[in-house]
């Protein structure tokens, strides 16, 4: 048996050792050619679709740190005897805008809206919420930045609540008058004796020691210094409609000018160098008089016991 081919006596047609013809790809041509087409005229809409795509896809990473740092920092601590903190890093005003939109209720985007934009001007820092349930009221709020610290607590009664300034048991925001002769205030009730002292209606009897400090209530400007009998009188505009006029001051401290603005708590004078000597104070408000007991009340609803006992409740 051979295994040669030129061996066999082969008679079929065969194609071997012939190359096969070739047809144009004319149909072929032409698809591609109307798919350019196509492309080419929808071009702005498969680029806009390619962006979103790859924004989507490829940029996800990228995004996601974006977002991370867009935002403030926030953490939740649970606390011994049932309190819970929640803190906010506000850097940007805009991180303001982000705690008020998931902050249950209005209190708390109010109180940081007042405290990140104190005077009116941005100041970043962190701020502290405390309540008893993660959710729950807010019962106290600590703020620290570079401009200020603010520790305030809410204070409940059967009529009404108000925030109190842990630092001085003030009223939070209400103006928190200094006394302007520690510890000399005269009682002035409704059974005052006046025979003889009717100029008490309309003014407040204080009592010190021979050269006792006398200081402004408040910061304002003087707008007057009168003299009465070898005694300064001060006139001061404290603004928001409240006015004082401080009688009685032998000597006048130096500063204290018409035209001149005097700070909380800065010496206006002393009294004389008697043993006792009197020292007369008159507060008007929007044209009106009022007591310095009922002035101080305002901003110190709690005598100092009383504040005492309210700090002790809020150990945490």
């Amino acid at each position: 048996m051979s295994f040669y081919r030129k061996d066999y006596n082969y008679r079929g047609k065969s194609s071997y050792g012939k190359r096969a013809k070739k047809k144009f790809p004319l149909i072929r041509l032409l698809l591609l050619l109307i798919l350019v087409v196509v492309l080419w005229k929808n071009r702005h809409l498969i680029t806009t679709q390619w962006e979103a795509l790859r924004a989507k896809f490829f940029d996800f990473e990228k995004q996601a740190v974006v977002e991370v740092i867009d935002l403030p920092v926030t953490q939740t601590f649970k606390l011994r005897k049932g309190w819970w903190q929640k803190s906010w890093k506000i850097t940007r005003e805009k991180d303001v805008d982000w705690l008020c939109s998931q902050s249950p209720g209005q209190e708390r985007c109010l109180i940081a809206q007042e405290l990140a934009f104190k005077h009116g001007a941005f100041a970043g820092g962190v701020i502290d919420y405390f309540s008893k349930d993660s959710l729950g009221e807010l019962l106290m709020v600590y703020w620290k930045s570079s401009v200020h610290q603010v520790r305030i607590a809410k204070h409940k009664t059967q009529k009404c609540q108000y925030w109190i300034d842990l630092s001085n048991g003030c009223v939070w925001k209400e103006p928190c008058p200094t006394h302007p002769l520690e510890g000399g205030a005269i009682p002035i009730g409704a059974d005052f004796d006046f025979q003889g002292r009717e100029y008490l209606f309309t003014q407040d009897l204080f009592v010190g020691i021979g050269e006792s400090p006398v200081f402004a209530l408040l910061g304002g400007e003087v707008q007057g210094v009168d003299t009465l009998a070898g005694d300064f009188s001060v006139r001061i505009n404290h603004g928001g409609g409240v006015q004082t006029r401080s009688s009685g001051i032998k000597t006048l401290a130096e500063g204290v000018n018409v035209g001149k603005n005097v700070e909380k708590s800065q010496l206006l004078g002393r009294l004389s160098a008697q043993d006792t000597t009197e020292f007369t104070l008159q507060i008007t408000r929007n044209g009106r008089f009022v007591r310095w007991a009922d002035f101080h009340q305002e901003s110190y609803p709690l005598s100092d016991k009383a504040f005492a006992k309210f700090l002790k409740s809020l150990d945490m």
